[in-house]
């Protein structure tokens, strides 16, 4: 995966109810961000992946996962450290399972 983020803004003039937190059977609550009301991508070294985002119904590893008209998701997905023997997390842009551009950050809404 490259580092890297685009041009990556939050677009305030839209407005959306705060995502609740979903919770599976016999675990704990995990703790969830509010998701923005769009994210705008541009500048994208792969035009499929400029575009408008919009937030999805779902959330995985507590945050929002968004996706553009082309089907590229921004999510927010974990990898192993292998320097620190721990879980990291950062986000994601890509298409059919296949990562287009990433950041590492322990952030629960994507870097803008």
């Amino acid at each position: 995966l490259k580092p890297f983020w685009l041009e990556l803004e939050h677009l305030r003039s839209l407005h959306r109810a705060p995502c609740l937190p979903r919770l599976a059977v016999g675990m704990a609550p995990v703790e969830t961000a509010p998701a923005p009301a769009a994210l705008v991508v541009t500048g994208a070294g792969s035009g499929e992946a400029n575009g408008l985002y919009l937030p999805t119904e779902r959330m995985v590893f507590g945050a929002p996962v968004f996706e553009n008209d082309e089907r590229c998701l921004i999510s927010r997905e974990p990898h192993n450290d292998k320097n620190k023997g721990e879980i990291r997390y950062g986000w994601v842009l890509g298409r059919h399972r296949r990562a287009l551009y990433a950041v590492q950050t322990d952030e629960l809404l994507p870097p803008s």
